[in-house]
């Protein structure tokens, strides 16, 4: 197989609890490798499941700890998925386009390991690192730093309680030094947010005693999802998508919020020292959706205000190599450290 390197990006996110000083290194530790005690100790007890009605669900698959650090790997499943694979004839009108299913591959010469094994498609794998308090991420697709503080949280607070259930963890950016510099100089005047409002559709089914059991587009719903979706619910309430009666353009996907925190000359420094918190802790927002002005001018853009970097990556067959993926995560993070682009303080 094929062996390339290729570069990939990682971010830095500070990990902070609420209600609890802890170092989710040590928490993490404490789960995986005290198997005698653990009751995450085999994969089946850990898996958390994301959606119920297409059996989807996530898990720490892999996990190490070396070299002062925990790693781990965590996946995104979905029961039963097929795989779509395409057949390369040139010579052919068309390449032919056919669904694998996992029930082709599950086969075992132990009769009783095929009784307690079956096989899944990999939808996507996304790769951490933990310091004490410091996270680096190699974010997948559709697994984002987002998803794994939400599993996280029901890792450590649900599911293995190591955590009291009024605290939560959270992953939050860390702009670099030289952005803190800018903002001690200039505080923030103007936040500007901008994020789309997605859609999803759902199909509402005929009535039972309905008399046509056909589908139309008049069957289709759409629901507002995503950050621009949370937005509006919380400043105008659950009932904004019916107050606003949006639902002929939510299947157009072409709708967007814009949110603009400006600074007033009356506000107080507490007012102020928000609009500066505001402007270091959007997390779990697209860089390229945020926008700081700054005092008397200057400006600060959305990857300003996330600390992040290339890295070199082995990989053969498509695989990653994780010992070299965990080494070059592990050297990213201790050089900014070692050079004061990140703080350690006591608690982290």
């Amino acid at each position: 197989m094929k062996t390339e390197t290729r570069q990939k990006r990682i971010h830095y996110k500070r990990v902070v609890f609420t209600e609890n000083k802890s170092h989710l290194q040590d928490l993490m530790k404490a789960v995986f490798q005290k198997k005698h005690v653990s009751q995450v100790c085999t994969a089946g007890n850990r898996k958390e499941v994301v959606n119920a009605n297409d059996q989807s669900y996530r898990l720490i698959n892999h996990y190490r700890a070396t070299d002062g650090m925990f790693f781990g790997q965590m996946i995104y499943l979905e029961a039963g998925k097929a795989q779509g694979i395409v057949e390369i004839d040139d010579d052919a009108t068309y390449y032919t386009v056919k669904n694998l299913t996992t029930d082709k591959l599950s086969h075992s010469d132990d009769k009783n390991a095929k009784k307690k094994m079956h096989r899944e498609f990999i939808d996507s794998v996304l790769y951490f690192g933990v310091y004490k308090n410091h996270l680096v991420v190699m974010q997948s697709t559709s697994q984002r730093a987002r998803e794994l503080e939400s599993h996280l949280n029901w890792l450590l607070r649900e599911n293995t309680q190591s955590i009291p259930t009024d605290s939560a963890v959270i992953l939050q950016d860390s702009p670099s030094k030289a952005t803190y510099k800018k903002l001690e100089k200039k505080s923030a005047r103007k936040i500007k947010l901008g994020t789309p409002i997605g859609s999803t559709a759902t199909t509402a089914l005929p009535a039972a005693n309905s008399a046509s059991t056909k589908l139309s587009s008049k069957n289709v719903r759409y629901a507002p999802t995503g950050a621009g979706s949370d937005i509006l619910k919380t400043i105008l309430g659950d009932s904004w998508k019916d107050t606003l009666n949006l639902e002929d353009t939510l299947d157009e996907a072409n709708l967007r919020i814009n949110l603009e925190i400006s600074y007033d000359r009356k506000t107080s420094d507490a007012g102020q020292k928000l609009l500066d918190d505001v402007a270091t802790s959007l997390r779990n927002i697209d860089p390229e959706d945020v926008r700081v002005e700054l005092q008397g001018g200057g400006l600060l853009k959305g990857e300003d205000l996330k600390l992040s970097g290339p890295i070199s990556v082995r990989m053969t067959g498509g695989a990653v190599d994780e010992g070299e993926l965990y080494q070059s995560m592990r050297d990213w993070l201790m050089t900014k450290i070692d050079k004061e682009e990140i703080e350690l303080s006591d608690e982290s």
